[in-house]
């Protein structure tokens, strides 16, 4: 089984919007893998992203990107990862 370290920001915004990058692609079918994934939540002006530096594969992968509120993020239909995100930044906004 292969072991993958990764690093993710949850970024947000002065309102606690979250950033929402929405990646395509997956898994190798066939392939296990142990995914090891540490979460940190920052904040950043939503003028202050930039993405002219993304990688080919990025722009391949990443089909679609918004600023959204936690009544938003709970509201998706499709699975969220981390499953606590708007925990997460929940408690980052001291609003435990």
């Amino acid at each position: 089984m292969t072991k993958r370290s990764s690093a993710r920001l949850i970024i947000v915004d002065a309102e606690d919007q979250t950033f929402w990058a929405m990646p395509g692609g997956g898994l190798d079918v066939g392939k296990r893998t142990n995914a090891v994934e540490r979460y940190f939540v920052v904040k950043s002006n939503p003028n202050d992203l930039d993405f002219s530096g993304w990688q080919p594969e990025e722009l391949e992968t990443i089909t679609k990107t918004a600023w959204l509120s936690r009544g938003d993020v709970s509201a998706l239909k499709d699975p969220v990862y981390p499953e606590n995100i708007v925990d997460r930044v929940r408690i980052s906004a001291g609003q435990e």
